[in-house]
């Protein structure tokens, strides 16, 4: 009997361009990225301060004059209400998914993060309250995986800000949208959020620094 050969077929090849078209993937690198240097931020600016103490012999006085000169330095040049600010914003954001947006002239309809009318936009306001509402609560949790799972957190939602400013001044089939007011402060907002979450007041052991 004669054998037949069979061909198989060829895997079909992915085209990495279709998705990176998706507004999820794009809002996803778009989080990591900024994560990603905002950690970069944080090292460079611990092992400045790190570094300056070093310089100064600041670990060989005494440990109580050592946290009277941390304390005075830490009201002078950190943000102490930061986190009080941060929370703040987070309702800011919340109350701004539910005001005007854009306005299209051929639907004569305003838009929300809520309210899309007749256009496939969806609910974008949906995630940034649940972003918000996680960043919240995490503002105002004293522990430091608090403020490290914020910085992520906060920075997905900026990137979905970015997403959705875009998708609301796009224009279509030369119908262009009228930016309102509520999508400036959801972006502002967000934008300060996200700046908030990188400048946490936490208190250092200088003990056990010194130690070390």
């Amino acid at each position: 009997m004669a054998c037949k050969i069979v061909k198989l077929p060829k895997p079909a090849k992915i085209d990495f361009r279709l998705i990176l078209l998706c507004p999820y993937i794009r809002a996803l690198i778009a989080a990591s990225f900024i994560t990603f240097a905002s950690q970069m931020v944080n090292k460079v600016l611990e092992q400045g301060s790190i570094t300056e103490c070093t310089l100064k012999n600041c670990l060989t006085f005494d440990a109580r004059h050592r946290t009277q000169d941390s304390t005075q330095k830490e009201d002078k040049y950190t943000m102490k209400y930061s986190q009080q600010i941060g929370a703040i914003l987070c309702l800011i954001v919340i109350g701004s998914c539910f005001i005007p947006w854009s306005y299209i002239p051929s639907l004569h309809a305003t838009l929300t993060g809520m309210y899309t009318a007749t256009t496939d936009f969806g609910k974008p306001g949906i995630l940034h309250i649940a972003f918000s509402f996680m960043a919240f609560v995490l503002f105002l949790i004293p522990k430091l995986w608090s403020k490290r799972t914020n910085i992520f957190i906060c920075a997905f939602n900026l990137a979905w800000a970015v997403k959705n400013y875009m998708l609301y001044s796009m224009c279509s089939a030369g119908d262009c949208q009228e930016k309102k007011t509520g999508i400036y402060i959801m972006l502002i907002a967000s934008i300060l959020m996200m700046i908030m979450s990188v400048l946490p007041k936490i208190e250092v052991n200088w003990e056990q620094s010194s130690k070390k």
